[in-house]
């Protein structure tokens, strides 16, 4: 079970080409690695909010009747990540047609926090020994070592009671009594995040 805290949210915004609102659009949302789809509507305002997502790879259509349908077929969301992303739609022409977004999409970051996001894939491509995340953690732009025992870091000047680790979603934090107190594990499969809150 995942908790709140390591979700993803994502808000839809959709508008058609003078950026009017359109609302009563038809929204999917498919969890391209489990196949789980949501289907919505964007409210009056031509927004839905999508909240407490698994980090994945999704697909998003959007769709309103006289209007093109708009597809991404890879929307990334990571571990606590509030992503906005505007869609704007174009009026059908007399002949269907669709707009089709490949490749990778980024949304508009809209938290405060910045951080590091370490894929599975990367990680087992650097030369560390046994892919720990504390080995990691020190390669990140911003992290010295904090001199403290037990091996903590600072990220960005912040002090490293205040780091919040995860690995495939997951709080990786060991030791200590508030969050991001000691280390990560293991290095997973999947990415791993570390987040430090402006």
């Amino acid at each position: 079970m995942m908790s709140a805290q390591e979700g993803a949210s994502l808000t839809v915004l959709v508008l058609d080409e003078s950026d009017a609102a359109v609302p009563a659009a038809d929204i999917a949302l498919q969890d391209k690695s489990h196949g789980i789809s949501k289907k919505v509507s964007t409210d009056g305002a031509g927004k839905h909010l999508f909240d407490f997502l698994p980090p994945a790879t999704y697909r998003l259509e959007v769709e309103r009747k006289g209007f093109n349908r708009y597809t991404i077929d890879q929307l990334d969301l990571h571990a606590r990540d509030s992503q906005i992303v505007r869609i704007q739609l174009r009026v059908a022409a007399a002949t269907k047609s669709e707009v089709t977004v490949t490749g990778e999409y980024e949304g508009l970051p809209t938290d405060a926090s910045t951080g590091a996001v370490i894929s599975g894939d990367y990680a087992n491509r650097l030369p560390s020994n046994g892919h720990n995340l504390d080995t990691l953690v020190r390669m990140t732009p911003g992290v010295v070592s904090s001199g403290e025992p037990g091996g903590g870091v600072n990220v960005n000047g912040m002090r490293s009671n205040t780091n919040y680790y995860t690995v495939d979603g997951v709080s990786a934090n060991t030791g200590g009594a508030q969050p991001g107190g000691g280390g990560p594990g293991a290095m997973g499969e999947g990415p791993a995040e570390i987040v430090q809150n402006a």
